[in-house]
C-alpha cells in the first residue's frame, strides 16, 4: 500500500527526470520543454504533500516547517510555465583557450530561442584561429550560463539550491512521519541516483575540448569528480581545524603538510591520485575539489577558474596536487600531441604545490617508483620541501598572477 509521502516523492522524482533531459549544448526547444515540466512538477511536490497530510497529526509540523523554506522564484516560474508562457531564457556562451601557464578568452555571446547557434557551428568558425595558434593541438572549453529573462536570475543557481532544500525538507518530513512505505523507499533511492544536485556544476555547464588541426578533429573530454556537491551549491565550507585533527597525516602541523601526507597515503594504496585543488580561506575554512579528465583542458580550466575566484573571494592559500610525466622532448616529439608523448613517458612524479596570498611558494616532488618505500617518503617529507615551485611553476602561473594582482591592489 502506498504511504502518505508516496505522491510527493513521485512528484519529486518526476521533476528531476524532466530536469535531467536538459543539456547545455541542446537546442532551446528541448531545454524549454524540460524546464517547463520541471517547474510544474517541482511546485506540485508541496501541493500534493499538503493534501496527503491535511487530515493527519503531521499537518501542523508541515505548516511550520514549510515557512520560508522555499524561494518564491521557483513558484513564479511554475505559474508562468502553466498559465502564461513557456520559460524564457538567455543562454550565455563563453569560449576560452588554455595554455600550460594561462588562458585567452576568444568568444562570448548571448542567445535566445530566436537566434540560437549550435556550438558545433561556432567551433567550425574558430578553426582558422585555432590553426594559427598551433598546428598540433588546441585546448579550449565552452562555458554556459542560463539566465531567466524576466528576473535576470541565474537559472541553475536557483534550481540547484531549490533541489537541495527540497531534499532536506523531504527528509525532515520523512523522519517525522516515520512510516514504512516500500514505494517511498524505492523512490528515495531513485531520487538520489538521478539528482542533478549530486553532479558538479561544471559538469552541467562546461564542456572541455581539444582540437587537432592535422586531423581536423574535435575531441570532447570525459570527466570524473569527487566531492560533496550539495555543499558547493549551498556555498558551505569545511573547518580547517577539523582537517588538522587527523594525527595520522599531521606530520608538520601545517594544512599543506596534511594535504601532502594524505595524498601520499592514498597513492600508496591505489595506482593514481586524482588532481586535487584545496582552497583555504582567511576564516580558516576550506574546500576540496578532486577531479580528472581525459584531456588536459579540464586541469587548465580548473586552475584558471580558481585564479578568477582569488580576485573575488577572501582566499589566502591554494594547494594543488598533480602527477607529471617526464617525456623526452626533441624535434620528432615536438610534432606529437601531448597524449601521444605521454604514451612513452620515462618517469612519473607526484607533485604537491602551494602558493599563498603573500606569494610564498612550496613544493614537494615524489618519484612514484619509490612511493611505496616508507624510508623514501619519510626522507622526502623531512628534507624534500622546496621554497620555490619547479615542476608546477607553469601550471600555477594563473594563481600566482591572481595573488600578485590582489596584493598590489591592496
Amino acid at each position: 500500500m502506498a504511504g502518505l509521502l508516496y505522491p510527493a516523492y513521485q512528484k519529486f522524482y518526476s521533476a528531476l527526470c524532466n530536469l535531467k533531459r536538459f543539456e547545455k549544448e541542446q537546442n532551446f526547444f528541448d531545454n524549454i520543454s524540460s524546464l517547463d515540466n520541471f517547474f510544474s512538477e517541482f511546485r506540485s511536490i508541496t501541493l500534493v504533500l499538503q493534501k496527503s497530510l491535511s487530515h493527519t497529526p503531521y499537518i501542523d509540523y508541515y505548516n511550520e516547517l514549510v515557512k520560508g523554506y522555499f524561494d518564491p522564484w521557483l513558484n513564479a516560474q511554475r505559474v508562468k510555465a502553466v498559465h502564461t508562457h513557456p520559460v524564457e531564457i538567455i543562454k550565455q556562451l563563453d569560449i576560452s583557450i588554455y595554455f600550460p601557464n594561462g588562458s585567452m578568452d576568444i568568444y562570448s555571446d548571448n542567445f535566445t530561442v530566436e537566434n540560437d547557434i549550435a556550438l558545433s557551428s561556432i567551433n567550425d568558425d574558430l578553426k582558422t584561429l585555432f590553426c594559427k595558434l598551433s598546428k598540433t593541438e588546441i585546448f579550449f572549453s565552452a562555458k554556459f550560463a542560463f539566465i531567466e529573462n524576466d528576473s535576470k536570475e541565474d537559472l541553475w543557481d536557483k534550481i540547484l539550491v531549490g533541489i537541495v532544500r527540497m531534499q532536506k525538507f523531504m527528509e525532515n518530513i520523512y523522519s517525522k512521519v516515520g512510516e514504512i512505505c516500500n514505494l517511498c523507499e524505492e523512490l528515495r533511492r531513485k531520487i538520489l541516483k538521478v539528482n542533478v544536485a549530486n553532479m558538479p556544476k561544471d559538469f552541467l555547464l562546461a564542456s572541455d575540448y581539444v582540437y587537432y588541426p592535422q586531423k581536423d578533429e574535435f575531441v570532447r573530454a570525459t570527466r570524473i569528480s569527487l566531492g560533496i556537491f550539495a555543499d558547493e551549491i549551498m556555498k558551505q565550507r569545511h573547518s580547517l581545524k577539523e582537517f588538522m585533527e587527523n594525527s595520522r597525516t599531521n606530520f608538520d602541523g601545517t594544512p599543506f603538510g596534511n594535504f601532502v601526507l594524505m595524498h601520499v597515503y592514498i597513492r600508496t594504496r591505489q595506482p593514481d591520485v586524482m588532481p586535487t585543488i584545496m582552497i583555504v580561506y582567511d576564516d580558516d575554512t576550506y574546500t576540496l575539489d578532486s577531479f580528472n579528465g581525459s584531456i588536459k583542458t579540464t586541469i587548465y580550466r580548473k586552475i584558471n577558474e580558481v585564479a578568477d575566484r582569488i580576485k573575488r573571494e577572501n582566499i589566502k592559500e591554494i594547494f594543488w596536487v598533480n602527477t607529471y610525466l617526464y617525456c623526452d622532448y626533441n624535434k620528432k616529439s615536438s610534432h606529437l600531441t601531448s597524449a601521444e608523448r605521454a604514451q612513452n613517458f620515462k618517469s612519473e612524479y607526484l607533485t604537491f604545490m602551494a602558493v599563498d596570498c603573500k606569494l610564498k611558494e612550496t613544493e614537494y616532488i615524489f618519484d612514484t617508483k619509490y612511493i611505496h618505500d616508507p624510508r623514501y617518503v619519510s626522507l622526502l617529507l623531512r628534507t624534500g620541501k622546496q621554497d620555490k615551485l619547479n615542476f608546477g611553476i607553469n601550471n600555477m602561473q594563473p594563481i600566482i598572477r591572481a595573488f600578485k594582482t590582489k596584493l598590489q591592489n591592496n
